[in-house]
């Protein structure tokens, strides 16, 4: 929950803080778990956690107050803990989380936490198989950058952002949206972008269609009313959601796309590029990313935040 509404009283979600008591993360060196962690800590929450060895970030969160064990073991679950958060790669027979239900103990996944947070704010969520670390980035530095103060957790660390979280004042709640084991259908959020998809974590997925219904799903848990931003190429994910309500656009290179990139110049491999948004141009940029992948991200980061 951010800062805001965890100290200055604002309504939370029928009364259910996220940030209460003591939680335990088990899998907390993962990025977004590693993430949520610092985000409960600036909300006074009490943390602790563990993982199968030190990642990057094991520092940072010692020094914001969290207890962090290397390894696995039911010893390390604390005897006060209120709230066990696991990440989705963590296995029924971890000893932790075989000791939280033995104790009977509130078990959420990591997904289930983030749609928590994101159910008092106006959340954002950007999906994809490529580039989502990179979009989420660019979207929370736009709305610092105009002032909107937002709340974010993003799947990699940005020196740029101070980090892969942060917690602001103002109403939005910034999130990179994961697709593994079907994670993003925990989220609720107000608006949300779908990058590209492709052939990824098989080891979940039966195949490329089985992915395609999953972030069709996913596009069915916007909130009514909400937006959904889908590649020109893939705009048939959007049926549920717009069945339910939710506005749909598209984004891309091709003629039909809501938005568009256009006059396109590279320069020692970083693009300059023209938005266009339907038939409109709005503005040019000169990317400081290399690569015509990174104009997609751009483009999409652009349309949600004029949004």
């Amino acid at each position: 929950m951010p800062e805001s509404a965890v100290r200055h009283g604002a309504r939370t979600t029928g009364g259910n803080n996220p940030a209460r008591g003591r939680i335990h993360l088990i899998g907390i060196g993962g990025c977004g778990m590693s993430a949520a962690a610092s985000l409960l800590l600036r909300c006074g929450a009490r943390v602790s956690g563990s993982d199968v060895k030190r990642f990057e970030g094991l520092g940072q969160l010692v020094a914001q107050g969290a207890t962090v064990h290397i390894g696995h073991d039911a010893s390390h679950l604390p005897p006060d803990v209120d709230r066990v958060v696991i990440s989705a790669a963590i296995p029924p027979t971890n000893p932790e989380w075989v000791a939280a239900r033995e104790r009977k103990l509130p078990v959420i996944r990591y997904a289930e936490l983030l749609g928590e947070i994101m159910d008092d704010r106006r959340g954002i969520a950007v999906a994809g198989t490529h580039g989502k670390s990179t979009t989420t980035a660019l979207l929370a530095h736009i709305f610092r950058t105009a002032g909107f103060d937002p709340s974010f957790i993003v799947g990699a660390r940005s020196a740029q952002l101070g980090g892969s979280s942060g917690v602001g004042r103002g109403e939005h709640f910034i999130v990179e949206a994961c697709e593994y084991a079907r994670s993003f259908l925990a989220l609720r959020p107000a608006a949300a972008g779908i990058l590209n998809i492709d052939a990824d974590h098989l080891d979940c997925y039966q195949d490329l269609e089985d992915i395609r219904t999953a972030f069709a799903a996913f596009g069915a848990v916007v909130r009514p009313g909400g937006l959904l931003i889908t590649p020109y190429s893939e705009r048939g994910v959007a049926e549920a959601a717009q069945a339910r309500g939710v506005r749909h656009e598209t984004f891309g290179f091709r003629p039909g796309a809501n938005w568009q990139a256009d006059h396109l110049h590279a320069d020692r491999g970083c693009y300059a590029f023209e938005a266009v948004y339907n038939g409109q141009g709005l503005f040019t940029t000169r990317l400081r990313l290399a690569g015509v992948h990174n104009v997609s991200n751009a483009l999409l980061a652009a349309a949600l935040a004029h949004h």
